[in-house]
């Protein structure tokens, strides 16, 4: 969980920082959809990587 959560914030601050100077104030949005989509699939990831190791156990 500590996994997903860090990533999830990482690349959602660097977005956010990287796209900070646009000027019409959209670059929330990016960053929102960058969360979200970053959260999704780091979740669905290491859902599939549990899943995986414990058939194979």
């Amino acid at each position: 969980m500590a996994g997903v959560a860090g990533t999830t914030a990482g690349l959602t601050v660097a977005a956010a920082y990287d796209w900070s100077d646009d000027a019409s104030g959209l670059f929330v949005i990016g960053a929102i959809m960058v969360m979200i989509g970053t959260l999704a699939v780091t979740s669905a990831v290491s859902l599939l990587a549990t899943v995986v190791k414990r058939k194979g156990k």
